[in-house]
């Protein structure tokens, strides 16, 4: 048997729906039955010598005023009562499951690290910050070879020199 929480809130959406869609037209139908609009003349006598109703309407309460503002203050406090509801569950369920970061798009990452296998954040154009400067160093980025022992051997360019021209193949 479900919660009687999960019933309710599943009335309330379909609830919810159901006034969306009739929301528009009641508030238009609200608007066009205030007193004084043509449309909310009844056009019975009154007594008072004539036929156009004007006067005896603005002296009686409005119920389409005091209707339009029941619906927008219904509507203002099931809002309201939600987000609370919202920021109970969400309280709750960072405490159980703490949010991850996004997972990183390769627009994040340092080319050459990706193609040798690692993760490097760019920094200057598509290149990580170590790339960039090897790259100001040498007067030429770094190999795949050697950004794999960069990845391997934690932060240590390789020693020996490798010939540009085996980079270029």
């Amino acid at each position: 048997m479900p919660d009687p929480l999960v019933k309710a809130l599943t009335q309330i959406g379909l609830m919810a729906a159901v006034v969306e869609a009739r929301l528009e037209d009641t508030l238009e139908m609200i608007a066009l039955h205030r007193n004084g609009h043509p449309r909310a003349q009844d056009f019975e006598p009154t007594g008072h010598g004539g036929s156009d109703p004007t006067s005896v309407n603005g002296s009686r309460p409005d119920k389409a005023v005091r209707d339009g503002r029941d619906i927008r203050a219904s509507i203002t406090r099931a809002h309201k009562e939600m987000v609370r509801a919202l920021d109970v569950c969400d309280d709750y369920r960072k405490a159980i499951r703490p949010e991850r970061p996004p997972e990183p798009t390769t627009d994040d990452w340092c080319s050459l690290h990706l193609r040798a296998g690692g993760m490097e954040p760019r920094a200057h154009l598509d290149l990580c910050d170590p790339c960039y400067r090897y790259q100001v160093t040498h007067g030429r980025p770094p190999t795949q070879a050697e950004v794999e022992h960069y990845i391997t051997y934690q932060g240590r360019w390789p020693k020996q020199r490798i010939d540009p021209k085996a980079h270029r193949k």
